[in-house]
Formats: C-alpha cells, structure tokens, sequence
C-alpha cells in the first residue's frame, strides 16, 4: 500500500518524533534553531545547493553531485554552529513508524553530532550508550 505524505505532514511528524527525543534527552534542537527542507531526486542538487550555500556551506564539499546520491537518502541531517538541519525526501514511500524512526535517526544524528563537537571527542559509541538505554 502506497503512503503520501505532504509537506506539512512531515514537519508534523519530525516535531512529534523530536518532541519524543527530548523527553528522553533534553537536547537543545528546537523549532528556532533547526532548518528543514525537502527534496525529490530530481531536485536534489539545486535544494542541496542552495539549502548548504544558505546553512552549511561545508557540507558543499561533499560528493553530492554523484550519480543516484538522491535515489538513496530520505533525510539527511546537518550540523553548524548557529543551527541544525534536516533535508527530508517528500515522495517516500514509507509507513508511519518508518518515518518516524526515520526522524529519530536523523535527529540523533544532530544531537550525536553537537555533543561530539562540544565534548571535543571523536568517538561516537560514548555518546550513543544513553541514547539506546532510554529506547
């Protein structure tokens, strides 16, 4: 069975799946310092390009312009100093509880990524062990 979800049935359920991750974590991701976008496959590079040109110019160095970089992502999340983001794919195909684990991924990522940066420690592991207890 065919799901569709528009746009703002997406941001609905990212709120409701970050809402969720702060419960358990109380992270500093927010509707005021998070950036969402959405992309098809067929406009992947020009969302990309202008969505990093205005958020995470770093991350326009990434191999994103490689052939079927869009046929295999459904969200991809990004980090800054000023803010968070997310660019999520908005002809996916997925149940209810695969988006919102979805989502939960990605924003794991954010927070993964943030702490990291603030702990000034490469290692991922010590930061995902409170994360998988609270599950």
């Amino acid at each position: 069975m065919a799901h569709s979800y528009t746009r703002d049935d997406l941001k609905d359920l990212f709120f409701s799946a970050l809402e969720m991750f702060n419960n358990c974590l109380d992270s500093d991701i927010n509707k005021d310092n998070l950036r969402i976008d959405f992309f098809v496959p067929e406009n992947g590079i020009k969302v990309y390009e202008r969505f990093c040109s205005r958020y995470f110019p770093k991350h326009l160095d990434e191999p994103y312009k490689s052939n079927g970089y869009f046929d295999e992502i459904a969200a991809q999340a990004f980090v800054s100093e000023s803010c968070y983001g997310v660019l999520i794919r908005e002809d996916i195909d997925f149940t209810l509880g695969e988006v919102l684990q979805m989502f939960l991924h990605e924003i794991s990522h954010l927070y993964c990524t943030q702490t990291r940066c603030l702990a000034g420690t490469s290692s991922i592991n010590t930061v995902w062990a409170p994360v998988l207890k609270t599950a």
